[in-house]
């Protein structure tokens, strides 16, 4: 019974890994465009602020000369997609701000992201805290 909770559990670390990779995968060109995955619980070197079966990756833009005018204008959309590919909101704000191209290749990524991993999960794309940022969280 050992043996097996020890396989069961390197089957779960494999399976978190490989979502973590896909995910990273899918947000290439956010990281290219300069934004980052920030760092989850010290608890979890995989950087999700939740331990499994759970996840939630945030991943923030850095700083620079255009983002005082984006914080001002405030936006926020929140929702999910499931597994048929299904996108439902909960919050979806911000005058013109779905409109640029950070917003498309947001949309294009998250369901990218569902094609690779076949899983239902949150995402959100928003400023309220300051920074934009992007949180994806789920369940495997």
């Amino acid at each position: 019974m050992k043996y097996l909770k020890k396989f069961n559990e390197s089957m779960e670390e494999q399976i978190y890994s490989q979502v973590l990779d896909s995910i990273k995968d899918c947000f290439q060109e956010f990281e290219d465009k300069g934004w980052y995955w920030s760092q989850g619980s010290p608890v979890d070197s995989h950087l999700s602020y939740h331990p499994m079966p759970h996840f939630k990756y945030i991943m923030k833009e850095r700083e620079d000369e255009y983002t005082p005018s984006i914080k001002k204008k405030g936006f926020e959309f929140t929702g999910s997609i499931d597994s048929n590919g299904e996108v439902s909101w909960e919050e979806k704000r911000g005058v013109g701000i779905y409109e640029t191209e950070d917003f498309l290749d947001f949309m294009t990524a998250i369901k990218r992201l569902q094609e690779e991993i076949g899983l239902d999960f949150k995402f959100s794309y928003n400023n309220l805290g300051g920074d934009k940022r992007i949180i994806i969280q789920g369940r495997i």
